[in-house]
């Protein structure tokens, strides 16, 4: 017969051993948590993704000097005008998409890489409505972007402009979100909404999402109202979407693509 003193004994014991399972549970379980949790690689900040993209896509954004066909001034004299803007490379056999306004009435087109090199350029592709133009050069190109899908787009998604304002900043890099998508601005259509500064001179140049894919090409800023006075943050460019359909048919396939 178990005595009183027997039986609490073992009951102390019991009680001791469910403390010691519980315990080395929850340290096998806490182990594990912490294991997991280090397992996992350090999260990526916004900015290593900026620079990233930056250092990838810069030297296949270009710009374009257009040397425009002369026309006669009010006083008479000949007038040889000069506008610039800029382009990026979407083709490693030298074709670069820009803006239609950029190299129209072209009389010579100088295109600037981000090393200083300059190349001739010619369109061999060009669309008023759209704001579309192509322009091949020839030469070793220094890196090519790609063209993302701009239907993944949403609004505040963070996006990246480079071009080079007022020719004299070449290589400028500006940064914003999505401000609205499907815009209309005169006569064109379906266009990226961005508070990423867009300056003269930077048409032409590509929008970038974070993985360093072009979608969209910047073409316009809206700046003053009528009844607003100077507005700011208000840039468009032209979708991927439609830059891909438009220019398919300007670029010859690659040597044995049937496609």
């Amino acid at each position: 017969m178990q005595t009183r003193g027997s039986a609490l004994a073992s009951f102390f014991k019991m009680l001791v051993a469910l403390i010691g399972i519980t315990a080395v549970a929850a340290i096998g379980v806490a182990t594990g948590y912490y294991a997991g949790y280090t397992s996992h690689p350090t999260p990526v900040s916004q900015e290593d993704l900026v620079t990233d993209v930056i250092r990838t896509v810069k030297p296949a954004v270009v710009t374009i000097v257009n040397y425009m066909q002369p026309n006669s001034g009010i006083t008479g004299y000949m007038i040889y005008p000069i506008i610039s803007g800029s382009g990026v490379i979407v083709d490693s056999r030298g074709y670069i998409v820009t803006n239609y306004h950029v190299v129209n009435r072209e009389q010579k087109l100088q295109v600037v890489f981000s090393d200083g090199r300059k190349e001739n350029g010619t369109v061999i592709g060009e669309d008023s409505v759209s704001d579309l133009a192509v322009v091949a050069v020839s030469g070793e190109m220094p890196a090519v972007a790609q063209l993302g899908d701009s239907s993944e787009l949403t609004p505040g998604q963070v996006v990246i402009a480079i071009g080079s304002p007022l020719d004299e900043f070449h290589g400028t890099v500006t940064l914003g979100i999505v401000s609205g998508l499907n815009r209309q601005v005169g006569g064109m259509r379906g266009l990226i909404q961005t508070d990423a500064a867009i300056n003269k001179g930077n048409s032409g140049g590509p929008l970038l999402n974070l993985r360093g894919q072009v979608v969209g090409i910047n073409t316009l800023t809206v700046r003053t109202a009528s009844d607003s006075g100077i507005l700011e943050g208000l840039g468009f460019a032209v979708p991927s979407s439609q830059v891909r359909e438009i220019i398919s048919p300007w670029i010859p396939k690659p040597d044995g693509d049937r496609r």
